[in-house]
């Protein structure tokens, strides 16, 4: 943990309250901490301690972070520099993400769409080498499985290896949702779902007219049509019974045995919780985004993120200065939004969730 006070950089550890001896700074603007290293920008320098001490010193106008347990990138100007422990400093270059368009989290891994493609970190990173997308716009991940939606149609891959889910026999895809073994789509005015393992695209229910949106739980789904929004599968918790008077949402989301619309400015949700903690929508002003987990919701008021639910793992304790914010998505144990063009994660960070890949340039 580190705090910044009178441009003095004080840090302690979890266990045991050990104080860490930071290096001496004048005015730290940018911080960053891995397992085993921490490293600041001071005054146009970088400056390092723990296992990536011998960081170089040819950086001209450094201006992002990104530390890891065995490696440190910076961006300056406008390339990207890296080095390990022994202060190698010849590691492989990558690009930076640019042009944010959409953020997605679920389970412990988060993607996003950038100017240049698909990038995703956590749990699942990808997209793997084989995937060969020709201009994806959108991408969406589950516990395990995350799909890229492109010019071409629908990719997905688990643990490094592309999957056969079923979207291939599948056309004119307007939307679609994954939840771990199981994903929908709406395709040719239906609403079909099957299990990536062992089923075929079958329609969920043969009364929607015009379907626009598809949300899938790890019980139940729904989707939006011309008739305002109609669900499916389980019922213990009431999270099929959609309240009367939705038309037209434009956002519609479902984590857990909860599931809520963004309709006019105005959130509303229905069903239970598997955990202690409010489910209860707070006053709202004009939100403009909307993200649900099994565990909690977040949304963006007025440029502010602003969550809910159960606060395990941290997903309620957002970090100051989210009050730019433009995208926000939920996972399992942690959260991140896009704000003033940068990424900021939230939460748990056990597979490396909460911390970005690479640097980003500003949009």
């Amino acid at each position: 943990t580190e705090l910044m006070s009178d441009s003095q950089l004080v840090c302690w550890e979890n266990k045991g309250g050990t104080a860490i001896a930071p290096p001496k700074v004048v005015a730290a603007v940018t911080v960053q901490s891995g397992e085993t290293a921490k490293c600041t920008i001071d005054e146009n320098r970088v400056k390092c301690t723990g296992t990536l001490a011998a960081s170089p010193t040819d950086f001209v106008n450094p201006r992002i972070l990104a530390v890891g347990d065995s490696q440190a990138c910076v961006l300056d100007q406008s390339s990207v520099k890296c080095w390990d422990s022994a202060g190698n400093s010849s590691l492989p270059s990558v690009r930076p993400l640019t042009k944010i368009k959409q953020i997605s989290s679920g389970g412990s891994t988060n993607c996003v769409t950038d100017a240049e493609g698909v990038e995703c970190w956590g749990a699942q990173p990808g997209p793997p080498p084989a995937v060969n997308l020709k201009n994806p716009f959108s991408v969406k991940t589950s516990n395990s499985l995350t799909c890229v939606q492109d010019d071409q149609g629908i990719a997905c891959w688990r643990d490094g290896k592309i999957l056969k889910t079923g979207f291939e026999g599948l056309s004119q895809i307007t939307d679609f949702a994954v939840y771990d073994e199981e994903v929908c789509a709406i395709s040719r005015q239906e609403v079909k779902c099957w299990s990536i393992r062992n089923g075929s695209a079958e329609p969920t229910r043969k009364d929607f007219r015009n379907p626009q949106l598809v949300a899938l739980s790890n019980n139940h789904g729904c989707a939006s049509d011309d008739d305002g929004i109609k669900c499916w599968g389980s019922n213990d918790r009431s999270q099929i019974e959609a309240p009367y008077g939705i038309k037209h949402p434009d956002i519609v989301m479902a984590g857990g045995a909860h599931t809520c619309v963004l309709e006019a400015g105005k959130i509303n949700c229905w069903g239970g919780t598997y955990h202690d903690g409010s489910r209860t929508v707070p006053p709202l002003s004009h939100p403009v985004a909307l993200s649900v987990s099994e565990k909690a919701e977040c949304a963006i008021d007025g440029g502010q993120v602003v969550c809910w639910g159960l606060n395990d793992s941290g997903l309620l304790n957002l970090p100051k200065g989210l009050s730019h914010a433009t995208a926000v998505s939920v996972g399992q144990n942690h959260a991140c939004a896009l704000n003033d063009g940068q990424i900021q994660c939230w939460g748990e960070n056990k597979n490396g969730e909460g911390q970005l890949p690479r640097p980003l340039f500003p949009n």
